[in-house]
Order: C-alpha cells, then sequence, then structure tokens
C-alpha cells in the first residue's frame, strides 16, 4: 500500500472555506473526510493523506485555482495586533498572483504532464488562500512613511483530488508571513507590498512543484503522526 506525500482541492466554496480555515486547529486523527495526518512533511506544514492510495497510477495533473478568504477586519484595523483589511483592489492582485505563479511553477514538474481534461490517471491539484490578512496600514494623505517587517499573512491550503470521483487524496496547509529577507524593517510602500507578496506566493509554488516531482521518493517517508 502506497501512501501520498503530496498537497491540494476544494469542495463547494462555503464547504471549503469553513473546513479548511481549521485544518491548522484540527486535532491528530482521522479527519472529517477520511484523512489521516502524517509526518514527513515540512516542520511548518500539516499533510493528511487518505490510506491507501497508490500514488504511481497517476501520471496527469490538472491545475485549478480557488477562492481566497479574506480574514474579517474592521475598517480602521486593530492597533494591538495591527491587522488592516485588504481592499478589493489588493485582493484582486491578489487572486491575479495565485493564477500566475503557481500554474506557471506547476508547469515545470518532472514528474506529471500538465492537462485540462480529467481521467482515470489525472489528479486535479487545487490552491486556496486562507485567513489572508495585512499588517500594512491603508495609505493616507499627509501620513509619514511607514516601515514595517510584516507586510501580512496568509495561510496556504492545497489539496489533490482524485479527477474522476472527486475524492480528496491529500490536503497540506501552512501559516506564513510575507516579510523581507532577514529581520530587518522596509517601506511599505505599494511596490515593495506587491513584491513580497509576489515572492511568497513564488516560494510556495516552487517547494509544491518539488514535492509533487519526489512524491514517489517521499511516501516512504510518511508515518502516521
Amino acid at each position: 500500500m502506497r501512501r501520498v506525500a503530496a498537497w491540494v482541492s476544494l469542495l463547494p466554496l462555503g464547504l471549503v472555506c469553513s473546513a479548511l480555515a481549521s485544518a491548522e486547529d484540527q486535532p491528530s486523527g482521522p479527519t472529517w473526510d477520511g484523512l489521516v495526518e502524517v509526518r514527513g512533511g515540512s516542520r511548518s506544514a500539516r499533510v493528511w493523506i487518505m490510506p491507501g492510495i497508490d500514488m504511481k497510477t497517476y501520471t496527469r495533473m490538472r491545475i485549478e485555482d480557488a477562492p481566497i478568504q479574506l480574514r474579517p477586519v474592521k475598517r480602521g484595523g486593530s492597533s494591538n495586533k495591527q491587522e488592516y483589511p485588504i481592499s478589493e483592489k489588493g485582493r484582486e492582485r491578489l487572486q491575479q498572483a495565485v493564477r500566475e505563479i503557481f500554474p506557471e511553477e506547476l508547469a515545470k514538474t518532472q514528474r506529471f504532464e500538465v492537462v485540462r481534461a480529467d481521467g482515470p490517471d489525472t489528479v486535479v491539484v487545487r490552491v486556496a488562500l486562507l485567513d489572508v490578512v495585512s499588517r500594512v496600514p491603508p495609505e493616507r494623505v499627509g501620513r509619514s512613511d511607514t516601515w514595517v517587517s510584516v507586510f501580512g499573512e496568509a495561510t496556504l491550503a492545497i489539496e489533490i483530488l482524485d479527477s474522476e470521483s472527486g475524492a480528496v487524496i491529500a490536503r497540506a496547509v501552512e501559516r506564513r508571513a510575507a516579510q523581507p529577507a532577514g529581520s530587518g524593517m522596509r517601506h511599505a510602500d505599494p511596490v515593495a507590498t506587491r513584491s513580497e507578496v509576489r515572492r511568497l506566493m513564488r516560494t510556495w509554488a516552487r517547494r509544491l512543484r518539488t514535492v509533487l516531482d519526489e512524491i514517489d521518493e517521499r511516501w516512504d517517508s510518511m508515518e502516521p503522526a
């Protein structure tokens, strides 16, 4: 019996957001859809797989993007937590970055053939950003420059599904911050913010591609949590 060491998919929109949003806090053991948490991923990510799946039977991959879910933050933000709402324009830019960067990086995979149609040898890979929050105050006329150590945070939720049955084969979630390299501060202008966000998306996308390329080799190291 083989086990899946990869990530990715979403159920209908409402269920997906509520289910995956709480995945980080979920206790060890079987999930609501039968997945079992395993060890062997990165220290910052939690990974669940469906027992009894032979990943070698899948040779093709169809890529989909999923919704972006923002943390509900009142206008004006929170002075204690330094959380600020993201504008509609900011949300559109974030969605655009996900739709551009992840397919571009995943298309470089050596393990799977990227296709547009479903089939018995095809998995569906979907990516969602959940609980997205900005740490950058909105621009105001007359205010001095703003410097931050963290531009924002998000939870990346990835699932892999069997394309014909729609069953989730594997899931992973990871919480990360978009922040400058090192531990310094950076000027929080719009250009710098977009740059750091896209850099985080690129980092996640490349890591996912590596996992997909090495999924067969990584399998043996996966153990129940």
